[in-house]
């Protein structure tokens, strides 16, 4: 039997079908939904709206950082490295 490929509070890409706006960058799976015509549907939110879309699986692709999904309620962002040069 065919499973969810992405879990509940993975980071994921959201790649819209053609002609729909939706803004880029890392969304949050907030619900596995059933499967609809053979592809499985989740909710997704970004961070930079207030309401969550509907997507199906294959417009979603895992974020993964050093072969690592992100996961979790938030994505932590690494401070940017420092050249160790002194300025002044």
């Amino acid at each position: 039997m065919p499973t969810h490929k992405f879990h509940l509070g993975q980071a994921v890409e959201f790649n819209p079908p053609r002609g729909i706006y939706a803004p880029r960058g890392a969304y949050l799976v907030t619900a596995k939904l059933p499967e609809r015509d053979g592809v499985f549907e989740y909710r997704v939110r970004s961070a930079s709206e207030e309401h969550e879309r509907a997507a199906l699986e294959n417009e979603l692709s895992a974020i993964v950082v050093e072969d690592k999904p992100l996961e979790g309620p938030g994505i932590k962002k690494h401070p940017p490295r420092t050249s160790g040069r002194s300025h002044g």
